[in-house]
């Protein structure tokens, strides 16, 4: 798909002959390697905004998890943040942030994680002496690990509601998408592999993965002068080093919607439906697609395409069970409502109006945006230019109907769909669902080594 806004002209004489040695420069530019094992850093300096803003990306995630031992990064990096330094265990370090009205934030995404937080200049000196003390010279504490372990083993054990049964059937979608490629292991672990956890996992984990190379640091708001430099230098005595990216097998292609119907005693109903894209989808037609999935029922916020850290996106199907509605009459509504997008295309009228609610809302100021710029400049993984909500803005502005039509058909064949349904009883969810391969699998046998092997399957 051609970029929108983009026209060609062919220059002429001495223009053309200019043009032709800048682009060669360009070229010897673009050929030289980056270092892998370089530290990565980003500074925003606004002396307007009223906090510093302190990010630690690392460009690994979930999906680094050595098989046999799911969850061991989210663990390793729950241990980081809130296990306490060599120096200072995390008793003591709780209670110093508490005194600095600070959090620090942990995110585990599937190629990347994040340490976040945001503080006040004045007290921005005494938490980064504590934050720097934390990632760089860690506790490793066998009572640590232990609590955390304790409450991991809760969140999985317990019957899920909510967001939890909502992340559960997403982490069952994943499972069905990308099988056993890196993404369709559970991120937060099982249970079994979580109680296996020992601190030697943690530190192994820690020195493999927490290396030069993969280390993003972000800087923003009001920043003293000197502050940025010692933070590097600070960073830099990690060793050097980085981690390869994964090998990500291309997902099966289905010739009919399938259905996984996951059990679990206790459970709220969840369900999510999706299908996978291909990782080489450009920026703008990710952009396409989010004009797509807000015509097809999902706030703007919440565009159709998954925006978490990975290579090997989903486009998510929004899929609302109200008025009594049965979640197989609901999850046949929304695949419905997919084959008539790609039939007949979005009316011309309602694209419009739906380009023009994206474009019109407001992107972050250049305050209180601080915390997302610097977040979608440490972005581990390069080109995602979607998520800068500014760029993002462009590209929708200058969308047209016929380019939201192309990726549609390119990449939405409602025939490849996948659903997982969590319930608290399959046998209520047995009938009712559109032809396609129906599994019915308790939950405990989604994530085990092999594709589960279905409890019933049925074909219609």
């Amino acid at each position: 798909m051609s970029e929108p806004g983009f026209r060609y002209r062919a220059p002429g004489g001495a223009v053309r002959i200019f043009l032709l040695l800048a682009g060669a420069a360009a070229v010897l530019v673009s050929c030289a390697i980056p270092d892998p094992e370089a530290l990565t850093s980003e500074i925003l300096s606004n002396p307007d905004s009223p906090l510093v803003h302190v990010r630690v990306q690392v460009k690994i995630g979930s999906a680094n998890d050595p098989s046999g031992k799911e969850g061991l990064c989210r663990m390793t990096m729950s241990l980081l943040a809130h296990g306490g330094a060599r120096t200072s265990p995390a008793a003591e370090i709780a209670s110093r942030l508490s005194g600095m009205s600070a959090e620090i934030t942990v995110s585990v995404d599937e190629e990347a994680s994040s340490f976040s937080a945001a503080v006040p200049k004045d007290g921005l000196e005494a938490f980064y002496a504590v934050f720097k003390d934390m990632l760089l010279d860690p506790g490793f504490r066998d009572e640590d690990l232990e609590r955390l372990k304790t409450d991991a083993l809760a969140r999985l054990e317990d019957p899920p509601s909510g967001e939890d049964a909502a992340d559960l059937s997403r982490a069952i979608l994943d499972r069905m998408i990308y099988e056993d490629g890196p993404y369709g292991r559970p991120g937060a672990g099982t249970p079994a592999s979580v109680a296996g956890f020992s601190t030697v996992d943690a530190r192994v984990f820690y020195g493999q993965h927490f290396v030069r190379g993969n280390i993003a640091v972000g800087v923003a708001g009001p920043v003293p002068a000197g502050f940025p430099a010692r933070v590097l230098s600070d960073f830099k005595a990690l060793p050097t080093g980085f981690t390869p990216p994964l090998r990500l097998p291309a997902p099966r292609r289905l010739r009919r919607p399938e259905v996984w119907i996951a059990g679990r005693p206790g459970a709220e109903p969840a369900v999510s439906i999706g299908l996978p894209l291909d990782p080489d989808m450009s920026a703008w037609e990710a952009a396409a697609l989010r004009i797509a999935g807000l015509h097809l029922g999902r706030d703007g916020g919440a565009s159709g395409v998954s925006d978490r850290s990975r290579r090997q996106k989903i486009f998510f199907l929004p899929v609302s069970a109200g008025n009594g509605e049965t979640l197989p009459a609901a999850a046949g509504a929304a695949i419905e409502g997919l084959r008539t997008l790609v039939r007949e295309g979005i009316p011309g009228d309602r694209f419009e109006r739906l380009r023009a609610s994206l474009i019109e809302e407001a992107p972050p100021g250049p305050v209180d945006g601080l915390a997302e710029r610097l977040r979608a400049r440490l972005a581990a993984l390069p080109g995602r230019k979607e998520d800068d909500p500014f760029e993002a803005r462009t590209m929708i502005f200058d969308l047209t109907r016929n380019d939201v039509d192309r990726a549609v058909r390119k990449y939405l064949d409602p025939d490849n769909i996948r659903a997982a349904i969590l319930a608290p009883d399959i046998e209520s969810l047995r009938t009712g669902w559109p032809p396609g391969e129906i599994r019915f699998v308790p939950a405990a046998d989604v994530f085990r080594t092999a594709p589960p092997a279905p409890a019933q399957e049925t074909k219609k």
